[in-house]
């Protein structure tokens, strides 16, 4: 099953956010029409959260048409897909961060620098403030993404095929709090 207004809703929501850090930026506005232009922007990172809401619905879509959640391709194949989708451009953004950050921001290339380089290796950089915010802002946002696809496929779909969808969502819900 697929909603395509999941998708165009998904396209929005990125855009807004990719707008909200342009401007973020600092860049002078040219008149007074763009600077208020530049108000409808302010609520970017409201914007993340409205996206990964809307991944994880449209997620639940596809095993929610069986009378039994199932998921295709199993644990294995789920991730494969989600890899394949988010993590080449995750980590080409990244080593673009990297080089960036060395070559000309004149970053030190010291012991914590390796500690953070490793976090987001690893796509866990958003569980330390520290590294949630460095190298490049922006790739929080798939951390979380990714440690939510990896919390339905392993936690959260096993208690929706065992005792149904108002235990997953209460496990689910009760994991956010």
């Amino acid at each position: 099953m697929k909603l395509k207004i999941l998708d165009y809703l998904r396209g929005i929501a990125a855009l807004y956010v990719m707008c909200h850090h342009f401007l973020a930026w600092g860049v002078p506005p040219v008149s007074k029409a763009l600077a208020s232009l530049g108000n409808l922007f302010l609520f970017g990172h409201f914007m993340v959260g409205v996206f990964i809401v809307l991944s994880g619905f449209s997620l639940g879509l596809s095993p929610a048409k069986y009378e039994k959640p199932v998921v295709e391709g199993g644990v294995g194949g789920f991730i494969q897909r989600r890899a394949k989708r988010i993590l080449p451009g995750y980590y080409a953004a990244l080593i673009f961060s990297i080089l960036v950050d060395v070559l000309f921001l004149n970053h030190p290339w010291n012991a914590e620098y390796n500690r953070d380089i490793l976090s987001h290796l690893l796509l866990l950089h958003g569980w330390w403030p520290q590294y949630a915010g460095s190298m490049n802002m922006a790739l929080w946002s798939i951390s979380v993404e990714w440690q939510i696809y990896l919390l339905f496929i392993l936690l959260l779909m096993p208690v929706w095929q065992r005792r149904g969808l108002a235990s997953m969502l209460v496990c689910a819900e009760r994991s956010l709090t």
